[in-house]
């Protein structure tokens, strides 16, 4: 198994999608050391601070190349539960 480097999770913009789609809306939040903040008593939760406009499109582009090899190859992109 390899093994992705903390570098490439936060400077490639992974973290920050993360973020964005899953923890903040849950009160939630992922910093740069990978240590997740606890912020589910706040009404307001978390608001991303410096969102990376160029992170975002880089993961846009990376997920869609990965959803239509997955799409094409197994005929599904997330795996049902």
């Amino acid at each position: 198994m390899k093994l992705i480097t903390k570098e490439e999770l936060v400077h490639t913009g992974y973290v920050q999608e993360i973020n964005r789609l899953v923890l903040n809306p849950l009160g939630l939040n992922m910093d740069d050391e990978l240590a997740v903040e606890d912020h589910r008593e706040s009404l307001e939760g978390v608001i991303l601070q410096n969102f990376d406009l160029k992170k975002k499109g880089l993961i846009n582009t990376l997920y869609r190349k990965i959803v239509n090899e997955r799409k094409e190859k197994f005929g599904y992109i997330i795996q049902e539960c």
